[in-house]
């Protein structure tokens, strides 16, 4: 069983999208901002998190694995001198190109 959060605000219908992507036994977290989740008190539980966390949140959640962010760049995270070596980092580069081209057009 893993903990997975997100820290963006969502549809009921992207929620219900999510959850049905993920494992039964997965636990999913909806925080609609980071605030929300520093004061929520599971920062130790989760393992995967969608979302651009603040360093010190980074640094707080001392079981996070992997986070996903939203954006392409990386450069937030792999310019931390300190950036634990634990966490995998993965981003949402060339997600957006098709939908920015028929955007432009």
């Amino acid at each position: 069983m893993r903990t997975i959060a997100l820290i963006k605000k969502c549809m009921e219908s992207e929620k219900e999208l999510i959850l049905s992507s993920v494992e039964k036994e997965d636990r999913v977290l909806f925080f609609d901002n980071e605030q929300e989740l520093l004061g929520s008190g599971e920062l130790q539980n989760i393992e995967v998190l969608f979302g651009e966390p603040e360093h010190s949140t980074v640094h707080a959640m001392k079981n996070l694995r992997w986070i996903q962010m939203s954006w392409a760049g990386a450069n937030k995270y792999t310019s931390m001198p300190d950036f634990p070596d634990r966490i995998t980092l993965t981003g949402a580069s060339g997600a957006y190109g098709s939908v920015i081209s028929e955007y432009i057009v």
